[in-house]
């Protein structure tokens, strides 16, 4: 139908002569399999077919784009899982080149490749800067058509061989109204008839409109695409965002189970698999520093009740149960009752903490509670009336084997330790051990 205007309204004629529709005869198929569906991504993302990417900003959909474009150019499984080998363009109306050519150094690092083997098998486009990055000219009322930029983009991918093309983003590529399902719809379309025209795929990126939704405006975005991912953030053990985990997830596809999750791991610009060795070795070096840091929250927290006397217990049933009491204190803020409930357990393995009379109430009886060790108040831990052992150990009696040793003579010891012989760094204590041996790790 061919829009006209009739004393200011708009009506539809039918052209007299129209393009006749290519039917299908189900016979025509007798006897012969359905061909197989062709993946990308194995059971993720389908070939010939347009995938939308959304997720919360910053949770690192760029990042992936490009990390899965090289993937796909390599031939190298994306944490893990089969892709299609194939030529990929990216193309970014984000990102500036010297951006993306760091984000891609930290790429072939995490996947162990050189900028010259990517030599003819990806291309990077940067928009920045440039206003006419619509897919789409929307007219509102008159036509719909494919944009100078959509010719643009196609020439590209077929020039350069790419069957694989990543656009980001929408809200530069879409020029209509998010909130009319006609123009979304169009849209999505434009991006299937692209896939098809390229003979490949294509995974555009979008923003979702506010934390929690995984689409912005229109249900349209939802219903007119036959696949959809969605990259967010697992909480931790704490129920809060993990910092440098991320889950993909399949959050749509008519082509496969729905719910499956793909985990990673950011590290240094790069996503890596979780199964990857280095991602232990990373994970238990975050460990060790949130332990150290929660630690050092409690000790500062528990320093504050002290100085206004005011006991903390040890007492989970107790009114004045230090964790509970130390997550609503404004130092305390941003560590949860459940971490402060773990630092308190440390910190007693460690001998850094006691229970112990500390001062005398208007009833003049001594209030018992939460202290630091003796050990731990006054440098080294000089303590009244000290004993041969204590003369000779200026750390002080701790009631801890692994502090018992010394001092903890080390060799090439830091200048740290030097000045402190109780082997307190940066607010972390380290087991120490007889002359000749070396420091370990940070205690968990």
């Amino acid at each position: 139908m061919t829009p006209s205007r009739d004393n200011g309204a708009e009506v539809f004629t039918i052209p007299t002569a129209q393009t006749a529709l290519d039917l299908i005869s189900p016979n025509q198929w007798e006897g012969k399999p359905a061909p197989n569906r062709v993946w990308l991504l194995d059971n993720w993302i389908p070939v010939m077919r347009a995938t939308l990417l959304t997720g919360e900003g910053g949770s690192g959909k760029s990042l992936l784009a490009q990390q899965l474009a090289t993937c796909v150019a390599m031939g190298i499984p994306f944490m893990g899982i089969p892709v299609r080998q194939q030529a990929s363009l990216y193309i970014t109306c984000e990102d500036d080149p010297s951006e993306l050519h760091r984000r891609q150094e930290a790429i072939n690092h995490a996947l162990g490749i050189t900028m010259a083997d990517l030599k003819d098998r990806m291309h990077l486009v940067s928009r920045v800067g440039d206003l006419d990055n619509a897919m789409l000219d929307f007219d509102y009322g008159e036509s719909v058509g494919p944009s100078a930029f959509y010719r643009q983009v196609e020439s590209a991918a077929i020039r350069t061989g790419s069957f694989f093309l990543v656009l980001d983003n929408i809200a530069h590529l879409f020029s209509g109204n998010e909130n009319i399902r006609l123009h979304v719809a169009t849209f999505c379309n434009a991006m299937e008839k692209l896939a098809r025209d390229i003979g490949g795929t294509v995974l555009f990126l979008g923003h979702p409109s506010k934390a929690g939704a995984q689409f912005s405006g229109s249900t349209a975005w939802e219903n007119q695409v036959r696949s959809r991912l969605y990259l967010g953030r697992p909480d931790d053990d704490d129920g809060q965002a993990s910092t440098n985990l991320r889950t993909l997830s399949r959050s749509k596809s008519n082509y496969a189970a729905v719910g499956e999750k793909i985990e990673m791991q950011w590290h240094e610009w790069a996503f890596l698999d979780p199964k990857d060795d280095r991602c232990q070795h990373f994970e238990d070096i975050a460990q060790v520093q949130r332990a150290t840091a929660e630690n050092d929250r409690f000790m500062d927290c528990l320093d504050e009740t002290n100085r206004q006397q005011r006991p903390v217990s040890a007492s989970a049933h107790a009114q004045n149960f230090a964790p509970k009491a130390f997550a609503r204190m404004t130092i305390g803020k941003g560590i949860p009752l459940e971490a402060f409930a773990r630092a308190m357990e440390r910190l007693f393995h460690l001998g850094m903490i006691e229970e112990a009379d500390l001062f005398k109430g208007p009833d003049r009886k001594f209030k018992r509670g939460l202290r630091r060790t003796e050990s731990m108040r006054e440098g080294c831990g000089t303590v009244p009336d000290e004993s041969a052992e204590t003369r000779s150990n200026p750390c002080g009696k701790v009631p801890n084997d692994h502090l018992r040793e010394g001092c903890g003579t080390v060799q090439s010891e830091p200048p740290e330790t030097r000045d402190n012989p109780c082997g307190t760094v940066a607010g972390r204590l380290f087991e120490t051990i007889p002359q000749g041996g070396a420091v370990r790790s940070p205690l968990p």
